[in-house]
């Protein structure tokens, strides 16, 4: 087993992960691709995830834009050619990352890519919603015992199923993510059930690939401690590019970051409830009452229930004593203003 892939697999036993997606936030530039990383190692996320494209091995003329979105680029095609590193550009970024220590994949959207990749030690494969039939890239990830991740945005029931099955058979270990395929998601369509169903259905790990652009969705998959969350990050929703509107921004990634943080410490720390009320016991006689008189009383007066009432602290006579004091008579003037004690009693 690789090292990464050994890191990533022993995050998984211990905590929810995060991972940052920068798709093509970089814009085709390499510097900024490096400032992903800085940003992603400096919030702490897990890992960081790009995607690996070669435009000739992945694209014809024929692939029309998503979004319409582009100032450069006349095809869809020109727009992955813009997006392509280099094999040694691809080593900078991945250096980078192990020199941040913060985890590093791509997803590969063609046989030459995973290739490409595959001579890094990338700490798990990543299939993106449209490659999910594509069995020729999925078996060759399948050969390097690295985990699998798998976004579900475009598959059925039927098409899973089909596919878990031969993962099954091959002992591949993956995770299955639930995913929907439209940038930004609207709250309504995440699709949050979808996990606990792959969960209880197929018995594997599960995650979130999210593109609401806000972290309830994340924060909702940490507090069920599910496996993974991967998110779009950029430096501001208002740069330019057709993801930005649902990515996390810094800011948001912070408040994810501190949430995650603090959350372990309330979902892995269970309390025995016995156990905290007796470390808190010197609390409870300062918190709780005892008995104590209505109103000053002389010495003689024979107690009635009605002269009696319930004060702070808690470290007199307990309530359950009242009905043993009514008819006892004092044995001095009390005052209101302290605490009945055994003392003051005939």
């Amino acid at each position: 087993m690789s090292i990464n892939s050994k890191k990533f697999k022993n995050l998984l036993k211990k905590k929810t992960l995060l991972i940052g997606e920068i798709g093509q936030a970089h814009e085709g530039s390499l510097n900024l691709a490096h400032s992903y990383i800085d940003l992603c190692a400096d919030l702490g996320l897990d890992a960081i995830k790009f995607q690996t494209h070669i435009a000739d091995k992945e694209s014809t003329l024929d692939e029309p834009f998503r979004i319409k979105f582009s100032h450069t680029d006349k095809t869809r095609y020109d727009y992955w050619k813009r997006m392509e590193f280099s094999q040694n550009e691809w080593k900078g970024i991945f250096n980078h990352a192990k020199k941040r220590k913060i985890l590093f994949l791509s997803t590969a959207f063609s046989i030459e890519a995973f290739d490409l990749l595959n001579k890094f030690d990338v700490c798990a494969w990543k299939v993106a919603s449209g490659e999910i039939s594509n069995i020729n890239l999925i078996n060759k990830m399948i050969k390097t015992k690295k985990t699998i991740i798998l976004s579900t945005g475009l598959a059925t029931f039927k098409e899973i199923e089909k596919l878990l099955s031969y993962l099954k058979r091959k002992k591949a270990d993956f995770i299955l993510l639930q995913c929907t395929s439209n940038y930004p998601v609207k709250m309504q369509n995440v699709g949050l059930n979808v996990m606990h169903e792959f969960k209880e259905k197929y018995k594997c790990k599960v995650g979130l690939s999210d593109h609401t652009g806000t972290i309830y969705p994340a924060i909702y998959s940490i507090c069920n401690k599910f496996n993974l969350i991967e998110f779009h990050v950029t430096f501001d929703k208002k740069m330019f590019g057709p993801d930005s509107s649902s990515s996390l921004d810094v800011g948001q990634i912070s408040q994810l970051q501190n949430f995650s943080h603090n959350i372990s410490y309330l979902l892995d720390n269970p309390v025995h409830k016995d156990k905290v009320s007796k470390k808190a016991k010197k609390y409870k006689k300062i918190f709780g009452k005892s008995l104590a008189l209505v109103k000053d009383l002389p010495k003689f007066h024979r107690l009635k229930k009605s002269d009696l009432t319930m004060k702070k602290p808690g470290s007199g006579i307990p309530e359950n004593k009242l009905n043993h004091l009514v008819g006892r008579r004092l044995s001095k003037n009390v005052s209101k203003k302290y605490l009945l004690k055994y003392s003051d009693l005939q």
